[in-house]
């Protein structure tokens, strides 16, 4: 049957992932994503990228966490299930409870190269930086890193060209890396 994967995210290129393993056959068992949060005019709450990807398919179970320091929070997330998570632009810091929910523990996808440009929106900082090469880092959630993809050149010219194709990129060939 293969490996379960529970996904951790609330953005963009957490879809991207998501998709790049679906087109491999690996869709994942579980995801996880932030709750509803009040964005736009009228400040009306609106589900994550994540959250619309999980909600259009059948098989895959939703859970949308509110506040990761609530016990009851780390109990929806085990029954899940799950042989190891992967998080991709989750947004939260976890509580160390979280790391041992999986037999085969968290492994983090960083649209860099660790330890450059840790932290949040590295592909933004990345092209305001003028970073002419970038790549995507695997990680385990314990800090040992586990494998670097070679570095790639970022394409285009314009800032959002540069911006959305790479996080396209960065997110596929993550995908790829865990099929």
């Amino acid at each position: 049957m293969g490996l379960s994967l529970v996904i951790w995210g609330s953005s963009d290129f957490t879809v991207r992932l998501l998709d790049g393993l679906e087109a491999r056959g690996r869709t994942p068992a579980g995801v996880v994503t932030v709750s509803d949060r009040p964005a736009g005019r009228g400040l009306k709450k609106r589900p994550t990228p994540v959250s619309r990807w999980a909600e259009a398919r059948k098989d895959v179970k939703l859970l949308k966490m509110v506040d990761p320091r609530d016990p009851g929070e780390l109990e929806r997330v085990r029954s899940l299930g799950g042989d190891t998570g992967i998080i991709a632009s989750f947004g939260r810091i976890l509580p160390p409870g979280y790391l041992r929910i999986y037999p085969l523990g968290f492994m983090n996808v960083h649209p860099s190269l660790l330890p450059d440009l840790r932290g949040a929106a590295p592909i933004q900082r990345a092209i305001m930086w003028g970073y002419g090469r970038t790549g995507v880092t695997l990680a385990s959630a314990v800090s040992c890193i586990a494998g670097r993809l070679p570095p790639r050149p970022m394409p285009g010219t314009t800032s959002f060209f540069r911006y959305s194709t790479n996080s396209r990129r960065s997110s596929a060939t993550a995908a790829r890396q865990r099929s």
